[in-house]
């Protein structure tokens, strides 16, 4: 078989007074040619048809007798607990692998890299759950460096932007004499604007929001233009003319001012 690469599994009949001492012999013969025999299924002896009751019970021999007979026979290394009821090792299995979507030894080598279990050295490996009380320290400190890895990299992009900023402008404060100067100004500001211009003033002067200066800004910028005041004539109807522009009148009107979005 080890010349042809073939894999075998060996499965002895148990009798008992006839074989039952080289259990442990068979095991050790199959772990020393481990790379052909792939593993080893005793099979308790079957008695039936018509036997006497002294033979049955001479040769009978059950499961649990096979399990002491490997203990013994192999000074302890495999013991009884090692054994469990087929059914119930498939149950716990595919219970787990059906929460973990993957092969439930796949689930106990990450717990034992994890730390969370312990593995004890023999064959076959053996693994023991850590107090739960260790098991939240560790993850506590693996969730803590993870935190820490997360927020170094978190300054480390965020940082460079931080000392970047842009200083807060300081509001602009102007003292404009003169009708003239205060409707440059207007038109500066009326340049700046992107949608909408608000202004409130009692009386308006002509130079303030001259017709033939304001049309063309508004209709190049799509702007639109919202007055309240409270002088009425040529001057406020020749403003009511042009597009986008909007007058409303209120008295008593005090004070006044001019609000642009940029």
């Amino acid at each position: 078989c080890r010349k042809a690469g073939l894999g075998i599994v060996l499965v002895p009949t148990v009798i008992n007074s006839v074989n039952d001492h080289e259990v442990g012999d068979i095991l050790k013969f199959g772990l020393k040619n481990i790379d052909i025999i792939r593993g080893v299924n005793f099979q308790p002896v079957s008695l039936v048809d018509r036997m006497p009751r002294e033979e049955r019970e001479r040769y009978r021999i059950t499961i649990p007798d096979v399990i002491k007979r490997i203990e013994e026979q192999t000074d302890g290394e495999i013991r009884t607990e090692d054994f469990f009821p087929v059914p119930t090792a498939m149950a716990i299995s595919d219970f787990v692998e059906s929460l973990a979507k993957r092969p439930m030894y796949d689930i106990l080598s990450r717990l034992e890299r994890r730390g969370w279990v312990e593995v004890q050295s023999g064959r076959p490996a053996r693994y023991k759950a850590k107090p739960p009380a260790e098991v939240i320290r560790l993850l506590r400190i693996e969730q803590e460096q993870r935190l820490k890895e997360t927020g170094e990299e978190i300054v480390k992009e965020l940082e460079p932007l931080y000392e970047q900023k842009a200083e807060a402008r300081r509001p602009d404060i102007w003292v404009i004499r003169g009708d003239r100067n205060l409707g440059g100004k207007v038109g500066e500001m009326l340049a700046r604007a992107r949608v909408e211009v608000l202004v409130s003033l009692p009386v308006l002067p002509r130079e303030f929001l001259e017709p033939s200066a304001i049309s063309p800004l508004l209709a190049a910028k799509n702007l639109t233009l919202r007055v309240i005041t409270s002088e009425k004539g040529k001057h406020i109807n020749e403003l009511k003319a042009i597009p986008n522009l909007e007058v409303r009148f209120r008295k008593p009107l005090f004070g006044g001012g001019v609000i642009v979005d940029g």
